[in-house]
C-alpha cells in the first residue's frame, strides 16, 4: 500500500491526528491490535516522512494523548499496555475484537509446521488441506522459484518456517520487555536447540502472557492464511463454520486466574522428558518402588 500522503508537508497537528485515527481503524479493520507501540509503525508505513517531532510533539504518546484531547482518538489499558481506539458518532470508543478467531485446525496445523519434510496441499475439489501421503495421484513438485505454475487440483500450502516463529516470539517479548519472564523467554529464544519448543513451555508459566501470546499467534497465522489465499486466488473458508477452538491445557483448567503450581510445573516437564527417553535411560532412572505399586511391574 503506498503513503496517502508526504508527512513531510503537514504544517497542523489535524493533520497528523488524521493520520494517527486512520492508522487505528486501518489495523482495526485487519483484526489487529491497537497498541500503542504497533499503530506508530502502521501511521509511518502509511505516511512517507512521519516524524512527531517535527510537529512539535517530544514522542508519539504525546502526540496521542494531543490527540486524545482534541477528540480524535480514545485510549485505555489493557494489561498494561495502551490500547487505542475511534469515538464512534455518539463519542464511545468502538473497542476493537479481543481476540482474532483461530483459522481452521487443518490449516492451522498445516501452517504451523515447520518441518520442510511434511507438505500440505488444499484440494479444490473438496476444500480440505491434506498432507502430502493422503493426496490421489503423485505429489505436486515444487514450483520453481520465479515460475507460474499452471491450475492444478492441488495447491501447496507452504507451513511458517522455525525461523519466522521465532522472530515472532521474539517480538512478542520485546514488547513485553518488562515483563519478569522476558528475560528467560528471550534467553530460550536464542538457544541452537528447539528454541521454540523451550519457549512455548516457558510462557506458560503465566496464563495472562500465555493468553496474549496465543492471541498474537493466532493473529499472525491468520494473516498469513489470507495472503496465500490471496497469492492463489482461492475463495476458501478459512475460519471455518465454528473455528477450532484451542483447548486449555490441563495445567490451567479450573479457575481462569488460577497460576499453575510450582509441583504442577515440575511435574509435567518430567514427564515431558521422560516421554523422550530411550530405553537404557528410562531403566536408570532412580524411583521409589511404592510409586510403581499397581502398575503391573
Amino acid at each position: 500500500m503506498q503513503p496517502v500522503e508526504s508527512a513531510a508537508d503537514w504544517t497542523a497537528p489535524e493533520q497528523a491526528f488524521r493520520a494517527l485515527q486512520q492508522a487505528v481503524v486501518s489495523l482495526h479493520a485487519r483484526g489487529k491490535r491497537t497498541y500503542i507501540q504497533g499503530v506508530k509503525p502502521e501511521v509511518q508505513r502509511r505516511n512517507d516522512g512521519f516524524d512527531e517531532r517535527a510537529l512539535g510533539y517530544e514522542s508519539f504518546g504525546a502526540l496521542v494523548r494531543a490527540a486524545e484531547r482534541a477528540g480524535w482518538v480514545t485510549t485505555r489499558r489493557v494489561d498494561g499496555q495502551v490500547e487505542l481506539a475511534v469515538p464512534d458518532a455518539d463519542g464511545l470508543a468502538a473497542v476493537p475484537s479481543r481476540a482474532p478467531a483461530r483459522v481452521r485446525k487443518d490449516m492451522w496445523d498445516a501452517l504451523v509446521n515447520w518441518d520442510p519434510e511434511r507438505r500440505h496441499f488444499y484440494d479444490r475439489e473438496t476444500g480440505a488441506v491434506l498432507p502430502a501421503d493422503q493426496l490421489e495421484g503423485a505429489v505436486p513438485e515444487q514450483a520453481p522459484t520465479g515460475a507460474i505454475p499452471a491450475p492444478a487440483r492441488y495447491v501447496e500450502l507452504p507451513g511458517l518456517t522455525q525461523e519466522e516463529q521465532r522472530a515472532w516470539a521474539t517480538e512478542f517479548v520485546d514488547a513485553h520487555a518488562n515483563h519478569r519472564l522476558a528475560p528467560f523467554l528471550k534467553d530460550a529464544l536464542q538457544r541452537p536447540e528447539e528454541p521454540l519448543k523451550a519457549f512455548f513451555r516457558l510462557v506458560r508459566f503465566d496464563p495472562a502472557l500465555h493468553s496474549r501470546w496465543k492471541e498474537e499467534r493466532r493473529m499472525r497465522v491468520g494473516e498469513r492464511a489470507a495472503a496465500w489465499a490471496d497469492e492463489h486466488d482461492l475463495n476458501v473458508d478459512l475460519w471455518g463454520s465454528k473455528p477450532a477452538a484451542i483447548t486449555t491445557p490441563p495445567m490451567y483448567q479450573g479457575h481462569a486466574d488460577a497460576a499453575p503450581s510450582e509441583t504442577a510445573l515440575y511435574r509435567q516437564a518430567i514427564h515431558q522428558a521422560v516421554d523422550r527417553m530411550p530405553l537404557q535411560e528410562l531403566l536408570a532412572l532412580r524411583i521409589p518402588i511404592g510409586y510403581l505399586r499397581d502398575t503391573g511391574l
